[in-house]
């Protein structure tokens, strides 16, 4: 059924698989070509535990509460107003907080056995500012995640080496759909604790809109044509291209929402005004690395939050704005005709 394995088991939703040989067995497929050649065409840094990904926190821990459970009870299925929603798009402005809630949310996922795979794109790093490394780095956490697929995506490129130049669409049915057909029918994925989350953060920041397009197409048909009972989280900043695809029929039913532009940057239930200004003021890291503490929060800011804001002289004291420029012969005239 499996290269190299036997004794495929399936129990009640849990997916098993005897190697042959057990750890030897384990062992020789690690070194096998089809998964060297797999490691090669992955992009470590896109992993949500990667050392280049991982940066400090831009919101305070207590804040953006009611978003992260919204999106929690989305991936467990807890809200019947959204079982159908099989995508959730978190979008907003630069600086909203969308990649912390995104590494937030797969880190969470990832100690409660919950994350499938993760890709944070970002424009800085050319091995994940496109979609080169996409699916086989997401193919790559599968056969890690869910060892009964391992066999099946090893022999799959054993059988066609340039599997991962070919187009999308084609290594998702092949890397993707393929290997988790067989857990799907057996059962794997009927509980709502199963690894089904993936997460792609910063999908704008993939270099071409078409690509960014093409992948949420490609998203698209893994549930209407292949009906696989995953969750996918995506979020971008709400790029004109992607708010028009997702309007489109394809989308309208599998796809769900948040606009952190809209929302109010919540605090954990028993903060007060006190408790919040204290919590900013005595840490440092998260005055001035993302405006969604310091705007628009549940409570109102004292006045002496917008030094923060003002230019500051080498000394460290804040300094008065420049006053406008005078115009010794009167200002100037308006160059419109009357």
């Amino acid at each position: 059924m499996f290269s190299g394995a036997s004794n495929n088991h399936f129990t009640g939703g849990t997916f098993n698989v005897n190697v042959q040989g057990t750890t030897a067995g384990a062992r020789s497929m690690y070194h096998s070509e089809g998964f060297q050649l797999l490691q090669q065409a992955v992009s470590p840094g896109a992993f949500h535990d990667a050392e280049d990904t991982v940066d400090p926190q831009k919101y305070h821990p207590d804040t953006r509460t009611t978003v992260i459970d919204e999106i929690m009870d989305w991936i467990l299925g807890l809200n019947m107003d959204d079982q159908n929603a099989l995508i959730l798009w978190l979008y907003g402005p630069a600086g909203a907080g969308k990649s912390d809630i995104a590494h937030d949310i797969a880190h969470r996922c990832d100690l409660e056995n919950l994350l499938l795979a993760s890709f944070f794109f970002s424009h800085s790093d050319p091995t994940r500012s496109n979609a080169k490394s996409l699916i086989a780095t997401i193919a790559y956490q599968i056969a890690i995640n869910i060892p009964g697929t391992r066999g099946n995506i090893v022999a799959t490129i054993e059988r066609d080496p340039l599997i991962f130049s070919r187009s999308l669409e084609a290594q998702v049915a092949s890397l993707i759909v393929k290997p988790l057909r067989e857990p799907h029918e057996a059962g794997y994925f009927s509980t709502s604790t199963s690894r089904r989350l993936i997460i792609i953060d910063g999908l704008d920041e993939c270099d071409t809109p078409a690509m960014q397009c093409n992948i949420l197409q490609v998203i698209s048909r893994m549930f209407h044509d292949y009906h696989l009972p995953l969750r996918v989280f995506v979020s971008s900043r709400p790029k004109g291209h992607l708010t028009r695809l997702f309007l489109t029929d394809n989308f309208r039913q599998v796809k769900d929402t948040l606009n952190l532009a809209t929302r109010p940057r919540d605090w954990r239930q028993g903060y007060t005004p006190r408790d919040g200004i204290a919590a900013l003021t005595a840490n440092p890291l998260f005055i001035g690395r993302s405006r969604s503490d310091v705007q628009g929060t549940c409570f109102p800011l004292p006045s002496f939050f917008s030094f923060l804001t003002l230019p500051r002289n080498r000394i460290g004291r804040s300094c008065p704005q420049k006053p406008p420029p005078t115009h010794p012969l009167g200002p100037p005239r308006s160059s419109n005709l009357l």
